[in-house]
Parts: structure tokens; sequence; C-alpha cells
């Protein structure tokens, strides 16, 4: 089932659902793909920590054929299973581009413009759940028809 943020959610329901996707998701998430560097200006107090951990792994690679060093990446894979890498992504996801790729399909996180699920019910059901006890309106997270129509 596809899912989106209502046009008028409030940025604290905008982080809460960015954090708990990833929670209820994390058990079918093969990877984890972030920007290394915040949507707008530095990355909040209580992130900073993750984000200058992504922006350490965003050093150049070395190009063996031309024997020089490539640009950096902006984009880090983390992986799900690894507690620290899980860490970064939690702290980090409200405040910059993610994508997440599970068993089928993927569970995008894109908190600049919109924010789109693919969830089961079970998984709905927990993260409505989450966004109750993180004290958001759950009813903020509605069905995407945009997604329910490209999905089928």
């Amino acid at each position: 089932m596809a899912f989106t943020l209502a046009s008028a959610a409030p940025a604290s329901t905008r982080e809460a659902v960015c954090q708990g996707a990833l929670i209820v998701t994390r058990h079918r998430l093969e990877d984890i793909c972030i920007d290394a560097f915040p949507l707008e200006g530095d990355w909040p107090a209580d992130a900073r920590w993750a984000g200058e951990e992504l922006q350490r792994r965003c050093r150049p690679r070395r190009n063996w054929l031309r024997r020089k060093a490539t640009e950096p990446s902006e984009q880090v894979d983390l992986n799900p299973k690894s507690n620290g890498d899980f860490d970064i992504a939690l702290a980090t996801a409200p405040h910059t581009w993610i994508t997440c790729i599970a068993d089928d399909q993927s569970v995008a996180l894109d908190t600049e413009n919109q924010v789109h699920l693919w969830l089961t019910q079970e998984e709905h059901a927990q993260l409505r759940d989450h966004l109750t006890a993180a004290g958001v309106d759950a009813n903020d997270l509605v069905p995407d028809p945009e997604l329910q129509t490209w999905s089928s």
C-alpha cells in the first residue's frame, strides 16, 4: 500500500514519519542510500554527529584508469542491519534526501518535496502507532493516489 503525508502536515510529523518508517521497515530493508548534506543550512544540533559521519564517508575514490581521485560522492550507502549505520539514518533522514531499498520495492523518503512510502498493512499500523506515541497526528499519513495508480 502506498502512503504519503498530507500537504498541510507540520515538520514534526514529517520527522516522525521519516524515523518511524525506517523503524517499521528495517526488517526488510536491504540498503539505505542517503545524501551526505542537509537540504537546508547546517545539520540540526541533534543530527550534527551523524551528518559529520556521512560527510566523512564521502571521500574521493581513486579512478585507476585515470590515475587520479574522482570527485567525492554526495550519497552514502548505509547498511540497515548495522546499528551504527541505522542510527545515522534515523538522525539524518528527516533533513536530507533518502531512499531505502527493500526486498521487493523501495520505501522512498524524499524529505524536500514529499514522502512516499510502500508499506504492508502491519507496517502501516505500526507506523500509525509510532506517530501517535510521538505526539503527532497519525491522520496526516494518507493514501498516495498517485503511487496507488502507478503501482497497479
